[in-house]
């Protein structure tokens, strides 16, 4: 559960890939998981990530940790799905060959977020709670929980949203 009350997880569909002999023979690996010094699984601010980079070795748990170090992924698929735009696909190529830090990377996947928001805003929502833009959800609003593997080297973020 989140400190915050008015945080809420969003309701991703998980992305399947289609050829299921080949996720099952590709190896899966840990969550990475970002968090504020002091509170665990809380989450990040993706506009602090953007905006107060900076500072984020103060702020953010193993900011200079190397993510992805002994995997042996140089790339990695960033999908981005939102409930009621399950029709707006986005898959975006992150480079992760070396070293990358969780700062670095929380970084990429919160311009990603922005990006996505940005274009996200003019799709037509079918559910009205998870509404994009300006009388619904905005990028100042989301939470980065964590980042996982979702088939090979495809990964999904685990974000939640935080009207305060």
């Amino acid at each position: 559960p989140f400190a915050s009350p008015t945080r809420r997880r969003v309701p991703q569909p998980t992305y399947r890939h289609n050829n299921s002999s080949l996720s099952r023979s590709l190896r899966n690996y840990q969550p990475i998981t970002f968090d504020i010094v002091g509170y665990s699984m809380q989450g990040v601010s993706m506009r602090n990530v953007l905006y107060r980079s900076s500072s984020i070795n103060t702020w953010m748990a193993g900011a200079n940790d190397l993510v992805f170090a002994s995997t042996g992924l140089r790339r990695i698929n960033l999908r981005i799905t939102w409930p009621g735009l399950e029709h707006f696909d986005w898959l975006r190529s992150v480079n992760v060959s070396g070293p990358i830090t969780r700062a670095q990377l929380a970084y990429y996947i919160a311009q990603n977020f922005e990006r996505f928001l940005e274009k996200a805003q003019y799709e037509r929502s079918a559910i009205a709670d998870w509404r994009i833009g300006r009388n619904g959800i905005r990028f100042e609003h989301l939470v980065l929980i964590s980042l996982y593997n979702i088939s090979g080297d495809s990964f999904q973020a685990d974000i939640a949203v935080d009207p305060r």
